[in-house]
């Protein structure tokens, strides 16, 4: 190889290392918001089933915060024996510096709740 040809090879590579570089880190930031979401949507559905079985708020909160982290915030809509209870489960996630809302709804059927 010549030494003009080493020169041409090495000016490809430092041209083509930052976009390939831009590439991969893409890449991983995106597959780090699908995880996000995807645990967000989990944990709303642990939630709503929670709330369709217990009366109170506590255990609801307990269950999403155990699959979504302690920054999850919980919203429990009201609950009817027979009809939908929804949970909203909003986390923040910060994408390259920029601070987004990942939300997950789920909806479940209000059981009776029966002593034990």
């Amino acid at each position: 190889m010549r030494a003009s040809e080493r020169g041409v090879v090495a000016l490809e590579f430092a041209l083509a290392l930052p976009l390939v570089a831009l590439l991969v880190v893409g890449v991983l930031s995106l597959v780090a918001v699908v995880r996000t979401s995807l645990v967000v949507q989990e944990a709303a559905r642990v939630g709503a089933r929670l709330a369709a079985v217990h009366a109170d708020d506590a255990p609801v909160v307990r269950g999403v915060v155990a699959v979504a982290g302690p920054d999850a915030v919980v919203q429990v809509g009201p609950r009817r024996v027979g009809e939908v209870v929804t949970v909203d489960v909003r986390v923040q996630h910060d994408l390259l510096g920029a601070e987004r809302s990942v939300v997950g709804r789920a909806a479940a059927m209000v059981e009776p709740v029966v002593p034990p």
